[in-house]
């Protein structure tokens, strides 16, 4: 799932639009999650784990106790890239 070709302006304010809770940070998506628990927040971690692995495309995670933020680029790349967009999307997918 490795497309790295860059993200349009007009693509990343419609994936923005679309996708509550992602900010764009300079060269990067980033979104924190909130949970009940600190256990939650790490199984949420392992799932973005797998979700990552899979796709072959890995953010930058931060855990703060019941929060968990990531940020994603394509750091080979310098920039956004449809890539993580893709794994947004995907990650969202994965708190109800």
């Amino acid at each position: 799932m490795t497309n790295t070709n860059a993200v349009s302006p007009h693509e990343l304010a419609d994936f923005l639009e679309e996708c509550s809770g992602w900010d764009q940070r300079g060269s990067e998506i980033c979104k924190t999650f909130e949970f009940q628990t600190f256990l939650k927040a790490i199984d949420f971690v392992q799932a973005v784990a797998g979700v990552a692995e899979e796709a072959g495309h890995h953010p930058d995670i931060n855990i703060h106790y019941n929060k968990v933020i990531l940020n994603l680029t394509t750091h080979s790349k310098g920039r956004l890239t449809a890539a993580d967009i893709e794994v947004a999307r995907l990650l969202d997918k994965l708190v109800p």
